[in-house]
């Protein structure tokens, strides 16, 4: 007779290859190209592919321009994508009148859409764009547009009509809007048209912009379905289209509320920002999405299109599908990787939201351990035995599960070993500072935990004291930060030999400081918040500090580190609601009389900096509140900024009325190569002043002069071989006071020589720590002097750290290259946070063929510095690049070869760069093939002669 352990090793095998659900799913085999035509499923919910799953897909357009290559539409399909919304010509407002752009314009690169996504697979939506007329339409544009192409691809399988993108602005009904009036007469009269010549086609009506309000689009739908007649067959072939931008948590209800009448929906646009970070992907909206079964299209484009997020960056799309725990059943390839919630009706676990009786964010979500996701090893979790040795609860999982001692009984994990992980869905409804509690038993010492969310740790290793039994349960407590928004929640096991029954996340019910009355004081102006009225609405602005109510702010904490903000004088509340404000940065901080609510845009999470700073986040967006443009004015306004770079302008010091207040204008000079001289303004209760100094930017710092009567400090001995940073306290009747913005001395940035030659690190030689790391086969070559990296050109590449050039206002980047050839856009480096922001160098701008170095921020189009020339093959050449102020030089070989003197951006402008690369590009671009050595990040801009003398001394 076998013993149970063969059973238990036959158990773990069968996991392994089975996967959660017991089989592996292939939607592949279950259709043929080309694809059979849509049909709605048998709820009725959205239309579906000819094997029964939903459409999903990005857009293109041929609106302005010729369609991508037949080789971008085939890229999305490894997407897990399976259709594609087109937006076929721009409607003209004076059509039909003499001279205007009639329907057809762009026949021939639809047909090339309509060919490419018959071949590729892929479903195709196509509808009329707007342009630059969002919200509006052209009726008789629109009937001749459906009279020529509606017969055209009549016969087209894959091919859905939709009758118009946003012909109102912007939600229903359209029934009695003037924004424009007569859509129901366009929906009505182009439905007809195409039934009469595309009879099988199916149709999308209505697309809705901002769709919150079912009742309003039942209106409408309720006309429609009598001016055209026997509702029954109308909607055995039609769908009502709508757009996200009313934001999920308004659109989903709405959208139900239809499905709840019968009626068939079909999300055709929709996008969103991440939460305190870039346009990308709306995760939480697609979750919906995919809980309801509706089919969707976003507006992320496929390359090389530049408008909107692109389909192809990670950042933009698949990690945040990947760090969401959002999944499907590809039609093609192998992403995403199939996972599912376990229990709570597959949707993502919730933790608390605002009780809008008391205002207050409280509450608390608790997750029982053994309720990790679906999707078995190394997808939602990792067991080092693959052997279930509980064998309870969810036996056909390798987690170890066994019954729990705890006083609440239940399930338990047990056994818990280092290297091991477990992945829970989760929703944060309101961002901000949680207590995440572990309740766990163990015998042993030294056991340790670390917890991520949306893709980074929040926590250092968290200790788990022995609890003297595996039967005698305790509870550790850590404060952590969450971003808004659906995200794994991730258990990784430093130190294991616990078990664990469950965790909980509650928000902290005290902020970092008390409710009261305090000033705000901007850390690089060291002016206060203050408010101005202005014809469109009341403004917080910064003014130097006197004292004045209008000055001062009341603070009252709502939960998770959040506050309520209103102004002493006279009640009213911040607000960022009511304009483009919650939307993208540059949007300015208003207050307003709205004082017994708390909504998203009306509070604001203070999370600390060091140094006694605050960031300070609206519960909306998430983005970070700064002085416009960084200025010291008086009067400029709070504004919103997409990156949270650790700037000066972006920390905030909120203090007691009587609180001595911050040094400002501090300046460094540079007298000797080990001498500087500091300077600030008088701070006007101050007694007397603390300079402070640190090797490392942020600190820590030592004090260097401790009563200093004056406003200037003469440093010197100082080594020239180290970076200085800098900061001033001013020291009053209540004591020292926070420090001013942080001044520097710095002399390199970073130093790959890549002497190495061998392992896959590249080392900083300045000491700073910017190391360059090999990805994908980068491999070591033969330097100009020494050894070199080498690309081949194919997947290869080297990455930086995080930050490389994060707050530089010029620099000087330098190094050698030995090009096998000039690929097309591929990249000598490329310093971003994805393609809507990055510097960039190309030996081959794509145009010209010529060296190009391009510069692109949030918001603001690329500006570039280009050559004459293309790079050389085949021999080692210098570049380098000079950026200080509005100039831009570019060097070959210690010679300028091209210049710009109007840059409008810095590399400061980038913020924190994330994804810093050498040979690779943020978009899909070729990689670099061939040698680099030597590369250099110096944090000035070196004069021509410095370039030169640089290429000279490395020449061998």
């Amino acid at each position: 007779m076998l013993d149970s352990s063969f059973f238990k090793i036959l158990k773990g095998i069968l996991i392994l290859f089975m996967g959660w659900n017991g089989m592996i799913l292939n939607a592949q085999d279950s259709f043929s190209i080309p694809r059979g035509r849509p049909y709605l499923d048998a709820n009725r919910t959205t239309f579906v592919a000819d094997n029964g799953q939903p459409l999903r897909g990005p857009f293109t357009s041929t609106e302005w321009r010729e369609p991508p290559a037949f080789e971008s539409f085939l890229a999305i399909k490894e997407k897990g994508l399976n259709a594609v919304h087109l937006y076929a010509e721009v409607f003209n407002l004076e059509y039909p009148e003499a001279g205007s752009r009639s329907p057809g314009y762009a026949i021939d690169n639809i047909d090339k859409v309509v060919e490419m996504t018959r071949e590729a697979g892929l479903y195709l939506i196509i509808t009329i764009g707007n342009g630059g007329n969002n919200g509006n339409h052209n009726y008789e544009y629109a009937l001749d547009f459906w009279e020529l192409y509606a017969p055209r691809y009549a016969n087209e399988t894959h091919v859905i009509y939709e009758v118009h993108n946003e012909p109102v602005a912007w939600g229903p009904p359209y029934l009695s809007s003037s924004n424009p009036a007569g859509a129901i007469d366009l929906e009505v009269d182009a439905y007809k048209l195409i039934r009469e010549l595309a009879p099988e086609t199916p149709v999308l009506l209505f697309t809705y912009a901002v769709f919150v309000d079912a009742e309003n689009a039942l209106l409408d739908i309720n006309e429609f379905n009598d001016r055209v007649g026997n509702s029954a067959e109308i909607w055995k072939n039609a769908a009502v289209a709508f757009h996200g931008y009313g934001g999920w948590v308004d659109t989903a209800p709405a959208v139900k509320g239809l499905l709840e009448e019968g009626y068939p929906v079909f999300m055709t646009e929709f996008a969103d920002w991440v939460w305190g970070g870039i346009e990308g992907a709306d995760v939480e909206m697609t979750s919906f999405l995919e809980q309801e079964k509706i089919s969707w299209v976003n507006f992320l484009h496929i390359p090389p299109y530049d408008f909107a997020p692109n389909i192809m960056d990670d950042q933009a799309f698949q990690s945040l599908f990947d760090q969401s725990g959002i999944s499907w059943i590809p039609d093609y390839g192998n992403w995403p990787i199939r996972r599912e919630v376990f229990g709570n009706g597959t949707k993502p676990r919730e933790t608390p939201g605002i009780d809008l009786s008391n205002q207050m964010i409280t509450g608390a979500l608790r997750i029982q351990a053994e309720d990790f996701d679906n999707g078995g090893q190394q997808v939602s979790y990792y067991d080092v035995d693959l052997v279930n040795q509980g064998g309870l609860y969810r036996e056909f999982e390798a987690v170890d599960i066994t019954l729990s001692s705890d006083e609440e009984g239940g399930y338990a994990i047990d056994n818990i070993e280092a290297g091991e992980w477990l992945q829970y869905t989760i929703l944060v409804n309101e961002p901000g500072i949680y207590k995440l509690t572990m309740r766990y038993s163990t015998v042993n010492e030294g056991c340790k935990a670390r917890v991520a969310f949306m893709g980074a740790y929040k926590t250092d290793e968290v200790v788990l004291p022995s609890t003297g039994s595996f039967d005698s349960w305790n509870s550790v407590t850590e404060e952590i930060f969450l971003e808004y928004g659906q995200s794994l929640l991730v258990i990784d096991i430093i130190e294991g030999g616990f078990n664990l029954n469950w965790i909980e996340l509650s928000p902290v019910d005290a902020g970092p400081f008390p409710d009261g009355i305090y000033k705000v004081i901007n850390r690089n102006s060291g002016k206060a918040m203050t408010y101005e009225v202005a014809t469109d609405g009341v403004y917080v602005v910064q003014d130097t500090y006197t004292g004045d109510s209008e000055q001062l702010w009341n603070f009252k904490h709502v939960g998770a580190g959040n506050y309520k903000v209103t102004l002493e004088s006279n009640g009213r509340s911040w607000n960022v609601f009511g304009s483009i404000a919650g939307v993208i940065s540059g949007s300015p901080l208003k207050i307003v009389h709205w004082w017994d609510i708390v909504n998203k845009h009306q509070r604001y999470l203070f999370r600390p900096y060091e140094n006694g700073f605050y960031n300070v986040k609206p519960g909306d967006k998430g983005y970070s509140l700064g002085v416009h443009n960084g200025s010291t004015l008086d009067g400029e306004q709070i504004d919103q900024f997409k990156s949270d770079d650790g700037s000066s302008n972006m920390q905030w010091a909120v203090l007691a009325p009587q609180d001595v207040s911050i040094p400002v204008d501090l300046e460094l000079q540079q007298v000797s190569v080990s001498e500087i001289q500091l300077t600030w303004a008088s701070v006007a209760d101050a007694t007397h002043y603390e300079v402070m100094r640190s090797t490392s930017s942020g600190g820590p710092y030592v004090t260097v002069a401790s009563n200093v009567q004056n406003t200037s400090f003469a440093d010197a001995g100082l080594d020239e071989q180290l970076n200085y940073y800098y900061v001033v306290h001013a020291v009053g009747a209540s004591g020292a006071g926070l420090a001013s913005r942080e001044v520097d001395l710095v002399r390199m940035g970073a130093i790959l020589e890549f002497d190495e030659g061998e392992g896959n690190i590249a080392d900083d030689s300045t000491g700073h720590g910017w190391q360059g790391t090999f990805h994908s086969g980068a491999s070591w070559g033969i330097g100009i002097n020494g050894s070199a990296v080498s690309l081949d050109g194919e997947d290869d590449y080297l990455s930086l750290p995080k930050g490389v050039v994060a707050g530089l206002e010029e620099a000087t980047i330098s190094t050698w290259v030995n090009l096998e050839s000039a690929n097309v856009w591929s990249r000598i480096f490329d310093f971003g946070t994805g393609s809507s922001s990055y510097i960039f160098m190309t030996p081959n701008n794509g145009w010209d063929g010529n060296l190009r170095v391009g510069i692109k921020s949030e918001d603001s189009d690329e500006e570039r510095i280009d050559a004459s020339f293309q790079l050389p093959t085949g021999v080692w050449t210098h570049v380098a690049f000079t950026i200080k102020g509005s100039v831009g030089i570019l060097y070959v070989d210690g010679v300028e070869v091209g210049r710009n003197e109007t840059l409008t951006q810095s590399l400061k402008d980038l913020g924190d760069t994330s994804l810093n690369y050498i040979g690779k590009s943020q978009w899909p671009d070729p990689y670099l093939q061939g040698r680099v050595d030597n590369f250099r990040i110096i944090t000035r801009a070196l004069s021509p002669e410095e370039i030169a003398l640089q290429y000279s001394q490395e020449t061998p």
